[in-house]
């Protein structure tokens, strides 16, 4: 079996483990998910750097990425963790914020506190819970999904001010968000645009 072979048999076993897609891959690698394609159909091979990199993303050693073996996912590091378990881990994480804002409202009833501010307890739990998501996802997740969890997080601390108070202005909780959400949109439309330039770079100079 030739090299390109082995690596794209190791490849499809590796992705197919971890739960991702070819444009999961290409997203992490700063491909695009045509050479993801090309790769596992061993029409070509990665250069040196990026088989580093996939070997990385998957959790084991590049001899083991460039070797024929009968289970290479037998060979993942113990600290590899698939997709499936990453999303579980966060959604572990988002239910325990919701666990402490319920014993917060527990005990503030406990103490007598008013309903009203009893039950805020859960609409601080929102963008707490966004926060929590933002953290996973800048760990192992995707570039939008920051974008959208950021807008959610900026939407929703508006929110949790604009409920307790009781001023005339208090509807400028929704409007000075506004020109951050812009910015966001901006910051985050010019980092997409570095990565797809990349990409093409990338291929361009593996053609």
């Amino acid at each position: 079996m030739e090299l390109k072979e082995i690596v794209a048999k190791n490849m499809i076993e590796l992705r197919k483990f971890h739960g991702y897609t070819q444009l999961d891959v290409a997203e992490k690698l700063n491909y695009s998910d045509k050479s993801v394609s090309k790769w596992e159909r061993a029409e070509s091979l990665p250069d040196v750097e990026t088989i580093k990199k996939i070997a990385d993303l998957y959790g084991v050693t590049v001899d083991c990425l460039l070797r024929q073996n009968t289970n290479v996912t037998k060979k993942v590091r113990v600290n590899g963790l698939t997709h499936g378990q990453e999303l579980l881990i966060t959604l572990i994480a988002g239910v325990l914020v919701w666990v402490v804002a319920t014993l917060c409202y527990v005990v503030l009833k406990w103490s007598g506190v008013p309903e009203n501010w009893a039950t805020y307890s859960f609409i601080v739990a929102i963008p707490l819970m966004f926060v929590i998501f933002l953290v996973f996802n800048c760990l192992w997740g995707k570039i939008w999904v920051n974008f959208v969890l950021v807008s959610a997080i900026l939407w929703t601390v508006a929110l949790a001010i604009y409920i307790p108070l009781n001023v005339e202005a208090d509807w400028l909780c929704f409007i000075l968000p506004i020109p951050i959400q812009a910015a966001f949109v901006f910051f985050y439309g010019l980092k997409i645009l570095n990565i797809n330039i990349k990409k093409k770079n990338k291929e361009n100079n593996n053609k």
